[in-house]
């Protein structure tokens, strides 16, 4: 069975959101394969506001303005070494079991829930709640 962004499991989507074409029913753009890239990601904002999301690899792109290659780092299937990549929107970070993007505004964080990642997990969120105390203050 896949999984398609009509929401349904199917094993090649047999709806017909689209028409006829030459006498033969056509499948819509929005009928097709959804990337089996979602994983669970641990998202922090500069508000200090927590959440756990299950995001697809497409949605990052989009908020954090990478590339794909970019977020390829993190993959846990492809063996990269520890980087820590800086683009023009956002920071790729891959140290070992820290996985992550780091923008101006958000932390996303893959594996957060690793007991390896949650102490630092819990250190940033306590840093991020203390700086918005203090500029609170201010």
């Amino acid at each position: 069975m896949e999984l398609t962004s009509c929401g349904q499991e199917q094993s090649p989507c047999s709806q017909n959101h689209g028409g006829k074409e030459n006498g033969r029913t056509t499948k819509s753009k929005s009928c097709k394969k959804v990337d089996g890239g979602i994983r669970t990601w641990f998202h922090l904002t500069d508000a200090g506001h927590a959440r756990w999301m299950d995001v697809g690899r497409q949605a990052i792109k989009r908020w954090t303005g990478l590339s794909a290659r970019d977020l390829r780092i993190l993959d846990p299937i492809l063996a990269y070494p520890l980087v820590i990549l800086g683009r023009r929107r956002a920071v790729v970070v891959n140290l070992e079991h820290i996985k992550g993007v780091i923008t101006a505004k958000d932390v996303w964080l893959l594996n957060a829930k690793d007991p390896a990642v949650a102490p630092f997990v819990e250190s940033l969120k306590h840093l991020v709640m203390t700086s918005n105390q203090d500029v609170a203050k201010v």
